[in-house]
């Protein structure tokens, strides 16, 4: 998903459908000249959104220590998400349960 402002993109993220209730964020970034401007607040209430039109209920993420903050802002949690990727090692599991989203 990319989120534009004129032509210019401002944020991107990628979403995978993981089962029939679990979808899984597996980006989120927005461009350096657009950072603390809700850019990324925005595109990730659309994403919830859509994805709650999916039919899922759950989002899981890894998110760096650098972004936990704005996870949690958002209403996300310390939820289970273990995957066998080395790479995840220094992440931290996240969730949210999504309900009555319009």
């Amino acid at each position: 998903m990319v989120l534009y402002k004129g032509s210019k993109i401002v944020s991107t993220a990628h979403v995978e459908l993981l089962s029939e209730n679990i979808a899984a964020l597996r980006t989120l970034g927005t461009d350096e000249p657009y950072k603390n401007n809700g850019y990324g607040a925005y595109l990730m209430a659309w994403v919830e959104k859509w994805i709650y039109s999916k039919g899922r209920n759950i989002i899981k993420l890894h998110s760096r220590p650098s972004a936990e903050a704005f996870y949690r802002k958002h209403g996300y949690d310390n939820m289970d998400f273990t995957e066998d990727e080395p790479s995840l090692e220094d992440l931290i599991e996240m969730g949210k349960v999504l309900s009555n989203i319009r």
